[in-house]
């Protein structure tokens, strides 16, 4: 269910009559111009005198469907809205990147290459090591068998032998 909030676009709203607006309170809003910054229009403080454009509200009804009524975190929202592309023009600049933090970032690769092979070799040993468990269960099983079927057996050759003596006693 989508918030409706009819607003126009040249209309400002401050924190209050925004907070107001959505149905939200004050601390609310700010709370999530705090965690959103970047995706929120508008020069945003925080502040009560803060003016909030449509876009802003609009984004922030948007929020609260997320949040509210689709039971997403604040964290989930900024990701799904950076994947929207809902990030606002002036925050994507790009930084440059320290010659240092390309070397790390390169270093990090180089120790995730060498980890994702020695997972591999490892799984490549246990699969080996489970399949040599598994050949002595069943070796062990089946000799655990014969020596039952052996004893079975004796014990049947025992029983015969005694009930042959014992109508050897009696036919007399």
């Amino acid at each position: 269910m989508a918030v409706a909030i009819q607003i126009n676009n040249d209309s400002q709203l401050n924190l209050e009559e925004a907070a107001l607006a959505l149905g939200e309170s004050v601390n609310v809003i700010r709370n999530w111009l705090k965690e959103l910054n970047g995706f929120i229009p508008g020069p945003l403080t925080g502040d009560l005198s803060d003016s909030l454009s449509a876009e802003a509200i609009e984004t922030l009804a948007f929020v609260k469907e997320l949040s509210r009524n689709q039971g997403f975190t604040l964290k989930q929202i900024r990701f799904f809205l950076t994947q929207c592309g809902k990030k606002r023009e002036s925050d994507r600049s790009p930084q440059p990147i320290d010659p240092s933090v390309k070397d790390q970032l390169q270093e990090i690769n180089h120790s995730l290459a060498c980890q994702e092979a020695f997972n591999r070799e490892l799984l490549k040993k246990i699969e080996a090591q489970q399949k040599l468990i598994e050949s002595l269960l069943v070796r062990d099983r089946d000799q655990y068998l014969i020596q039952a079927m052996n004893r079975s057996h004796y014990e049947k050759q025992q029983e015969l032998k005694s009930k042959k003596g014992l109508s050897r006693l009696f036919l007399k």
